[in-house]
C-alpha cells in the first residue's frame, strides 16, 4: 500500500511539472506573439511603401494601420492612405498564384475602386511575368472583395 501511495505522488508531481512547462512554452509564445504585433505591422507597411513607390512613385501617402476586424486579417493587412486628391486604403493580401503564395498590393478609393499595384518583394522579369497576368482570376476575385472589406471597416467607425 505503502508503495502504491509513492508512486501515485511520483506520478502527479511528474505530470505537474510536464503540464507547467506546457503552459509556460504556451506564455511565452503569446507573449512572443503580442509583442512582435508592431513589429510585424510596421514591416508590411514597409513593404507596401516600396511596392507603392516603385510602381506609382510619389503618390501614395501611407498612414496608419487599420484593423480589418474579420478572420481575412488572418491574410490580408489594411493601412489608411491618400493621394493628394482623395483619401483611401492600401492593402496587402496573400494571394495564390502559379507560383505559390505572394503578398499582393491594392489601393482602394471612392472614385477609382480596387486597382493593383504590384507584387511585394518580386521585382525584375518574374514581376513582370506576375503583373502581366493581372487578369487572373484569383486578382480578379480580390478586386471585387476589397470594396465589402473596407465597407466593413467603414461600418464599424461608425
Amino acid at each position: 500500500m505503502m508503495e502504491t501511495e509513492r508512486s501515485w505522488g511520483l506520478l502527479v508531481r511528474e505530470y505537474g511539472i510536464c503540464v507547467g512547462c506546457m503552459l509556460a512554452a504556451c506564455a511565452l509564445l503569446v507573449v512572443t506573439i503580442v509583442f512582435s504585433r508592431n513589429s510585424q505591422r510596421a514591416s508590411l507597411k514597409a513593404d507596401v511603401v516600396a511596392v507603392l513607390e516603385e510602381k506609382v512613385p510619389d503618390v501614395w501617402e501611407v498612414g496608419e494601420y487599420v484593423p480589418l476586424d474579420s478572420p481575412i486579417e488572418l491574410s490580408a493587412s489594411c493601412f489608411a492612405a491618400s493621394t493628394a486628391a482623395e483619401s483611401g486604403y492600401v492593402l496587402i493580401m496573400r494571394i495564390e498564384t502559379l507560383y505559390g503564395p505572394f503578398p499582393a498590393v491594392f489601393t482602394y478609393t471612392e472614385r477609382e475602386g480596387t486597382q493593383f499595384v504590384g507584387i511585394a518583394t518580386l521585382h525584375g522579369r518574374i514581376a513582370t511575368l506576375m503583373e502581366n497576368g493581372s487578369q487572373s482570376k484569383q486578382l480578379q476575385y480580390w478586386k471585387a472583395r476589397v470594396p465589402l472589406l473596407i465597407a466593413n471597416i467603414q461600418e464599424k467607425r461608425r
